[in-house]
This record gives structure tokens, sequence and C-alpha cells, in this order.
């Protein structure tokens, strides 16, 4: 039985600390859960620390608009930024398949036309290719990025607003 959940754009004023620790448990678990298929305990280590620094995460998403899936506790968020990128859209490993990485996407492409933007795009893990590749984002290029001395594949993928 699918399971209902919310969907809204959450001001960064209106992030609680206690959102933030959700948010950031949920990056950390659903890192070290999904994506080790695609990635090594290394580069999941690098890419998701154990001891994760709230502050510089809520500097970060300060900029950006912040679109949080809540169930019972939340479920799912996305960070789209004022130029069209996105750059973090993950789905608690729990309520994968259900639609919410859609609706999450569907909300920050409603929020990219509202800017008057035309294009978004996003640096996509091995992981989450092809779910950009179902909604329609088309690979610009395959690349290796360097983080913190570690090597990972990632795809620069992009999609025309219309």
């Amino acid at each position: 039985m699918k399971k209902e959940f919310k969907l809204f754009l959450k001001e960064i004023t209106d992030l609680k600390e206690r959102d933030l620790d959700d948010l950031i448990t949920l990056f950390f678990e659903t890192v070290h859960t999904v994506n080790k298929e695609d990635y090594d305990q290394i580069q999941l280590n690098v890419w998701a620390p154990k001891n994760i620094d709230s502050e510089k995460w809520r500097k970060r998403i300060s900029n950006n608009y912040l679109f949080v899936a809540r169930d019972e506790r939340i479920v799912g968020f996305g960070e789209l930024s004022p130029d069209g990128c996105i750059s973090m859209l993950y789905v608690h490993k729990d309520y994968l398949r259900r639609g919410i990485g859609k609706e999450l996407l569907d909300l920050m492409v409603e929020k990219a036309r509202e800017l008057n933007i035309l294009e978004i795009f996003t640096e996509a893990s091995i992981t989450s290719k092809p779910f950009f590749e179902s909604q329609g984002f088309k690979i610009v290029k395959k690349q290796v990025k360097t983080f913190n001395n570690v090597n990972f594949i990632n795809y620069q993928m992009k999609k025309t607003i219309i």
C-alpha cells in the first residue's frame, strides 16, 4: 500500500535544528545504503562522513530553495540553487520508488520556471543517473571528480525547461 506524504518548500528560516539533523541523517543513511552498489566504502565515507558539520549545511542551504517530503518524519528532500543547479535530491531508503523523488523534482522544476530559469542541471551519481534520465535529463558528459583526494564517477546532466 502506497503511503501518503506531504511535500512543501521549506524556508531556511523555518528549518528547526531537529529538521536539520533529520536531513543530515537521511543524507548519511541514503548515501551509505542506496549508493553502496556503485561506490566503494572509502568513497561513501568521503561523500557522507560520519560527523557532518550541521552549521556548514545550514549555511549551504541558506542560499538555495529546499524542498522537503514528510511522512511522520522527513522522507526526502531536494535543493535547488537560484542558477538552476539541483545539488541534492535524496529519498529515504525505506521510501524509494514511491514517487517522492519525482514529486520533489517536479516542485524544483516549477520553482525554476517561476525564476525564469530555462535549464536545470545536476551532477548525478552513478546510482541516480537512471532516475534523472527517466525525468528527461540528458547526459552532458561523464566525469571523474576528486573530492578529498578520492575520485568519483558522476554525470553532468541537464534538462531544458519548457
